[in-house]
């Protein structure tokens, strides 16, 4: 069951990212392939550490370090997105569409859970 749940919840996050970078004006292919490849690094990252590291050991729960969790996951994109095409758009720009992207898709992520999809 984690597997399927995991695998409906990478394919949101993308479809949720992929989405919002085109909403905010970004459109070469090359952009969403590195999308693509810097998601299929944070998001299991990101659930790796959920999963193996704070749920089992933290009495608070998930929760509690969901700000940190995020928080981090924006710098990490906002980096890797910086290295590759910080020639070509502004940082403020690439930073702007990390945050955006990761508040869109966690957001998301949320109302899927909530509405019994995830």
């Amino acid at each position: 069951m984690l597997v399927t749940t995991y695998f409906f919840a990478f394919l949101f996050t993308l479809i949720f990212e992929l989405v919002t970078a085109f909403c905010l004006g970004f459109r070469e292919k090359v952009f969403f392939a590195a999308l693509v490849f810097i998601n299929g690094i944070t998001h299991p990252l990101l659930w790796l550490i959920i999963f193996f590291i704070i749920q089992p050991f933290s009495p608070k729960g998930v929760d509690s370090y969901i700000i940190f969790l995020e928080t981090s996951i924006i710098i990490i994109e906002y980096t890797l997105l910086k290295g590759m095409f910080g020639k070509h758009y502004r940082p403020q720009k690439l930073f702007l569409l990390a945050f955006t992207m990761n508040v869109v898709s966690y957001g998301g992520g949320r109302v899927l859970q909530y509405i019994g999809i995830l």
